[in-house]
């Protein structure tokens, strides 16, 4: 995180919180099918102009 490598185990959650000005690097290993989203939390980060979806989300589909 912040470009600086976490030390230990790795973290492995379903939602990370990220404040303002950090960084992280995700690593994933994409061996269950489906369409997965990336997305924030905070419903206008993820509009553009009002209009859902947009804005700070990704999907990633695995076949």
């Amino acid at each position: 995180m912040d470009g600086v490598p976490v030390a230990g185990e790795p973290m492995v959650k379903d939602t990370l919180n990220i404040a303002p000005g950090e960084r992280y690097d995700l690593e994933f290993v994409a061996d269950n099918p489906g369409t997965w989203v990336f997305h924030c939390h905070i419903l206008s980060h993820v509009a553009n102009h009002g209009v859902e979806p947009g804005g700070m989300i990704t999907v990633l589909k695995v076949a």
